[in-house]
């Protein structure tokens, strides 16, 4: 049978390896804390990100440009290039008026 000693320091043993695997376990969770704090900024970031997105194409959508820079897509570039050809177009018809007045 055991010694009183050898079951103190059995029992002490358990003891320091139970405090071992709590200050790593505590650690560990102060790390996840850590990074769980970075990624909720890291989330409400991107959230603001979406939302000023979504608000920018509600503007589009809704042509509320005026007083920002326009969003250049796909189409306002199409509806600009025409409105150029347009333009020229009717400088060349007022150039011919002017032409015929003049010859």
């Amino acid at each position: 049978m055991p010694t009183l000693n050898q079951q103190i320091d059995h029992i002490i043993a358990k003891i320091t390896t139970v405090m071992d695997n709590f200050m790593e376990l505590e650690q560990a969770y102060m790390q996840l804390l850590e990074e769980k704090k970075h990624l909720n900024q890291q989330l409400e970031e991107q959230q603001k990100t979406i939302d000023n997105l979504q608000e920018k194409i509600t503007r589009v959508e809704s042509g509320e440009t005026q007083g920002e820079p326009e969003i250049e897509t796909a189409y306002t570039k199409r509806k600009r290039e025409h409105l150029k050809t347009a333009i020229s177009d009717v400088i060349k018809e007022v150039d011919k008026c002017l032409n015929t007045l003049n010859g």
